[in-house]
């Protein structure tokens, strides 16, 4: 049986010692205390997904509004890569979201490796078969370059109206000491 369970700030500490490290290279890990400082703050949401009590796959989503998510990580344990399980997540995500609008960073195949390049068009890929779109939106965080991804944007909004709400997402999730030297909205 697959669950989806909001997680507190003990699982999230569990699940960034025991799986983040392993899934994320160190330049886009953010640091626990901040993660649990957004989370204090209400600005933090993380949920874990569990087949038969077990954690399978977690999401963790910076909160601008009640209407607007940014996924900031989204992972599958290792030993369930590739079966499936991150698709049923998102699927069992949306039923606990509600009609949210979710954003998304996804990196840009404009690698020099091909083979990087081909992993990076797979997981393009994952994220439309499962509802989000690529935006023509784009940005440099922390010196890696992304593609803006989203699922439900609101009806109407514009070109700029995307960067506007970029920017202000972003505003909230990368302190402001950091913007100029971090973030680039393309």
């Amino acid at each position: 049986m697959s669950t989806v369970r909001k997680l507190n700030e003990s699982a999230l500490r569990g699940i960034y010692d025991a799986y983040m490290h392993e899934a994320f290279p160190p330049a886009e890990l953010k640091p626990l205390a901040v993660m649990l400082r957004l989370m204090e703050r209400g600005r933090y949401l993380c949920y874990g997904y569990y087949r038969n009590g077990r954690l399978a796959a977690y999401a963790f989503f910076y909160r601008h509004d009640s209407r607007v998510l940014l996924l900031d990580y989204f992972a599958v344990t290792p030993e369930l890569r590739g079966r499936g399980v991150g698709s049923a997540f998102l699927a069992a995500l949306d039923a606990v979201l509600g009609g949210v609008c979710i954003l998304g960073e996804v990196e840009m195949p404009d690698s020099h490796d091909a083979g990087l390049n081909a992993m990076r068009l797979r997981r393009i890929a994952f994220y439309e078969r499962a509802g989000f779109s690529l935006t023509g939106a784009a940005c440099r965080l922390y010196g890696v370059r992304y593609a803006i991804i989203a699922r439900r944007l609101p009806a109407g909004l514009t070109a700029a109206g995307l960067r506007g709400l970029l920017r202000e997402v972003y505003r909230g999730l990368v302190p402001a000491p950091l913007r100029p030297f971090v973030l680039h909205l393309e």
